[in-house]
């Protein structure tokens, strides 16, 4: 089933002229065959060449940078794709961390930005496990301001992020 932005947790925080919204990986549309969704909403795909997706109303136009949170512990070989109306808009989860002492979960940025031309225009957002199977994923961000960094938030930005969404 669609979701709407505005029905779905997605996020918009007040700042000066920026929005910010929010996708839940857990809100997304998935077959519970192809992936598995953790306690703390993390989806993490049972076998390669799976899908997660959900359709959304964009809040208010603009030029919008796109973050995926994801998952990785050096293996490597945990790869997805986030696409974008169809478009394969950058991967995620091939990085390796400098060490084990880090966050599990981080924000990876994707390179270009992603245009929205009138507020309620529908965006179509997929997830696809482009490795061996076993991606894990925790939510998109979009955002209109290009300082907007997810990884400068105190503590783990998705719990903080779920608990804003929770009080409305």
């Amino acid at each position: 089933m669609k979701k709407m932005f505005a029905m779905l947790a997605a996020m918009i925080f007040a700042g000066v002229g920026a929005v910010e919204f929010y996708i839940p990986a857990k809100d997304m549309s998935y077959d519970t065959d192809d992936w598995g969704c953790s306690t703390s909403g993390v989806l993490v795909s049972k076998k390669p060449k799976v899908v997660a997706s959900g359709s959304y109303a964009a809040p208010a136009a603009g030029k919008y940078t796109v973050w995926v949170n994801t998952e990785t512990r050096n293996e490597g070989w945990r790869k997805g794709q986030i696409k974008i109306n169809g478009a394969p808009f950058g991967k995620f989860g091939d990085e390796k961390m400098k060490d084990y002492t880090e966050p599990k979960g981080y924000w990876k940025k994707m390179l270009m930005p992603f245009e929205v031309k009138a507020a309620g225009e529908i965006i179509k957002i997929e997830i696809v496990d482009a490795g061996k199977s076993s991606v894990r994923f925790g939510g998109v961000i979009l955002s209109d301001n290009p300082a907007f960094d997810p990884a400068k938030f105190d503590g783990n930005v998705r719990e903080d992020l779920d608990a804003l969404e929770n009080a409305e």
